[in-house]
């Protein structure tokens, strides 16, 4: 039988946890400005003052249907935010130019896009506002 060596009173043994390393590693994508990936992709993504976001079928729309969206595009759907809030809409579509989106106004998320011009028939349900935004 192999003697266990007990440390004596007062002295602190190692523990094994003293031995590994954080599972937590800190990794940060910087570009040469000292800009981190995360903001330059949210000021691409969201203008300035802008709130606005795109679920993933809304991203996947988008991209399917090769919707082109400006920034004045994003700033217009924020506009339209605004108004379907103050006037108590909860689940909006938004007309802009040749584009239609569906939007959850409590989260100001887009949930879908098509383009009008080749979006053929649909019926669509469950809004409860319409708000068709002029060209600006």
């Amino acid at each position: 039988m192999t003697p266990i060596n007990i440390p004596a009173a007062g002295m602190i043994s190692p523990s094994i946890t003293d031995f590994l390393q954080s599972s937590t590693v800190a990794m940060r994508s910087v570009n040469k400005n000292g800009e981190e990936f995360a903001d330059v992709l949210s000021k691409t993504i969201n203008p300035s003052g802008v709130d606005v976001r795109f679920s993933g079928k809304a991203k996947s729309s988008v991209a399917n249907q090769g919707i082109k969206l400006s920034q004045n595009d994003i700033k217009q759907l924020d506009k339209a935010l605004d108004i379907a809030k103050k006037k108590g809409a909860h689940e909006s579509l938004v007309l802009l130019d040749d584009k239609a989106f569906i939007v959850n106004v409590d989260t100001r998320t887009v949930m879908s896009a098509m383009n009008q011009m080749e979006s053929g028939d649909h019926f669509i349900t469950d809004i409860d506002s319409t708000i068709v935004m002029s060209k600006n």
